[in-house]
């Protein structure tokens, strides 16, 4: 159960991005959906394409970033220590249950 639990809707014209934080003492999670509208072409209809569940879980007593990809159960693992910036991130994905 979360201490603090907040979410942020932004709208930019027919685009939105929903935004639910998480906060604990020692982490902290952003789930982020985004939803946003195309127009096939000039006068024509608009679709809205379906993007990716995102996850961004930061661990400030581990100094670790984890970014989940929750539709297609990617995981990006990076560090957050500037001394370690130019590493390239650990990518894996999960095995399907």
């Amino acid at each position: 159960m979360p201490d603090l639990k907040f979410t942020l809707s932004r709208n930019f014209g027919p685009n939105r991005t929903d935004t639910t934080t998480y906060l604990k003492a020692d982490r902290k999670r952003d789930d982020e959906l985004q939803h946003y509208r195309q127009q096939l072409w000039l006068g024509g209809p608009a679709v809205s394409p379906r993007l990716p569940r995102v996850a961004t879980i930061t661990r400030c007593d581990l100094s670790k970033v984890f970014q989940l990809n929750v539709d297609d159960r990617l995981l990006w693992l990076s560090n957050q220590d500037s001394s370690q910036s130019n590493a390239r991130p650990q990518i894996g994905r999960e095995e399907p249950y």
